[in-house]
């Protein structure tokens, strides 16, 4: 089953799980909240871009 990371273009850095007991992806030691739904993950990522300025972006894992 496909999982979704939200991904800071700008900073290239995923977007950490913001609660403990979230799942977790790691990639190059960084851990990135896992979105069972691609919906939710571009919903995070738009609020995200909006709000802090910086692009960005789903990627499938």
């Amino acid at each position: 089953m496909v999982k979704y990371v939200v991904y800071n273009v700008t900073d290239q850095t995923y977007v950490a799980a913001v609660k403990a007991g979230e799942t977790r992806y790691t990639e190059n030691g960084t851990e990135a909240h896992q979105f069972n739904s691609e919906n939710t993950a571009q919903m995070m990522s738009e609020n995200l871009t909006l709000f802090s300025g910086l692009t960005h972006v789903v990627k499938p894992i």
